[in-house]
């Protein structure tokens, strides 16, 4: 059986994950999915509406979730720390 495990790290800002997603992009063999502050809402309808008119600098990064080796991953994710909550 294989098994995935999920670590889970902190960043010291929007900016680090913008960065972070910037590099994940650049590397077609990582995956990543972004979480921002603007889908975080009363509805669907209002999280899509703020997502849409917050591009670019106007997005919060709150989560970014990546998936792909170990040793592609790695090189990506070396300066966050381990998450303590």
């Amino acid at each position: 059986m294989r098994r995935y495990p999920f670590i889970i790290l902190d960043a010291k800002n929007s900016n680090q994950l913008q960065t972070l997603v910037a590099d994940v992009i650049e590397k077609s063999s990582v995956s990543c999915n972004v979480f921002t502050t603007s889908m975080i809402g009363t509805s669907a309808e209002t999280q899509i509406k703020e997502t849409l008119e917050a591009v670019g600098e106007g997005l919060n990064f709150v989560v970014v979730v990546i998936f792909g080796s170990r040793a592609d991953v790695e090189p990506l994710t070396k300066k966050f720390s381990l998450s303590k909550e």
